[in-house]
């Protein structure tokens, strides 16, 4: 799991967003409202939007963020977080314990978690 996160607030605008995903070589960034998880924002949907929809780079991350995220708790067994990425066909899984964005694992995470086993 990674818990240095770098998030984008969901007002900043989408071109400040893209500029941090590209310097950290990130392809997602969790949405935050505070510390609370509001979303996640992909490559794939500032693609869809800005390119496809025309947003402006300048519009704010909460019109392209998506907003149905599945997430799980610290204490989530690996093996239960397997499952769901493996049934949701999910890349990545927020970790959020009381309502406060605590971190993320990927699938990144998953390969490197079985390969050390």
């Amino acid at each position: 799991m990674s818990k240095k996160l770098i998030t984008a607030n969901r007002r900043e605008v989408i071109k400040n967003v893209v500029k941090k995903m590209l310097k950290r070589d990130l392809r997602c960034l969790p949405v935050v409202d505070g510390k609370r998880l509001v979303g996640l924002i992909s490559c794939e949907d500032i693609v869809k939007k800005v390119i496809f929809e025309k947003f402006s780079d300048f519009s704010q991350v909460m019109g392209a963020m998506a907003t149905e995220t599945e997430t799980v708790s610290s204490g989530t067994k690996i093996e239960d977080l397997i499952k769901l990425m493996k049934k949701d066909n999910l890349k990545r899984v927020p970790i959020v314990d009381n309502d406060k964005l605590v971190g993320i694992v990927t699938q990144t995470d998953i390969v490197k978690y079985e390969a050390d086993k």
